[in-house]
């Protein structure tokens, strides 16, 4: 936990020199676009189900679909469905919720980073144990390289980080996932 939030804050200390930077240059890039990405990776918290069994290292694939608006100064917002599946005991997270974005486009090029607060469910369905779901609150980070080809397309790729925490316990242990994904995909501009 303690390596992601140190993760977290690192990237966002990166993306605010940048927005700076671009604030004085101005956003060159296309202001409004709508992206779909696939993404495969890790959930690499530990976390127990409500049988009080334990996991971690889950690999998994899954999709997003984002709009972001960025204004000249690439400064914006976003909002965002993310799910992803694990390969391991059938369990799935989904999140959607509003980002900050900020942006800096270099020609064809745009290196952005969002950060996302929003609604966060876990889906947890195994042979052995029965099905259930957990409601909770979510929040990611993503780093993503976007390349446009033409004024209407391009392809983004990037790493993000997502955690759901669904419940607080007496002793005030949290207990939901975390997970790290890669993640590619098209990307159309307007």
């Amino acid at each position: 936990m303690k390596t992601k939030i140190l993760l977290v804050v690192a990237i966002m200390l990166g993306s605010f020199s940048m927005a700076k930077a671009q604030y004085v240059a101005g956003y060159g890039g296309k202001h409004n676009s709508v992206k779909a990405d696939f993404n495969c990776g890790w959930f690499i918290s530990k976390f127990e189900d409500r049988y009080g069994d334990s996991h971690r290292g889950i690999f998994g694939t899954g999709f997003s679909v984002s709009y972001e608006h960025v204004f000249k100064p690439g400064v914006g917002f976003g909002l965002n469905y993310i799910m992803e599946n694990g390969n391991e005991d059938d369990i799935k997270t989904q999140f959607i919720g509003p980002s900050a974005v900020y942006a800096g486009s270099f020609g064809s090029w745009t290196l952005s980073y969002s950060i996302g607060l929003g609604l966060g469910k876990i889906n947890y369905d195994s042979y052995r144990m029965g099905h259930y779901d957990d409601n909770g609150f979510g929040y990611y980070a993503q780093v993503e390289a976007q390349k446009r080809f033409s004024d209407h397309f391009g392809i983004s790729a990037g790493i993000r980080v997502l955690d759901i925490t669904t419940s607080v316990s007496d002793k005030g242990d949290m207990s939901g996932t975390g997970s790290f994904r890669f993640t590619i995909g098209p990307r159309f501009y307007f």
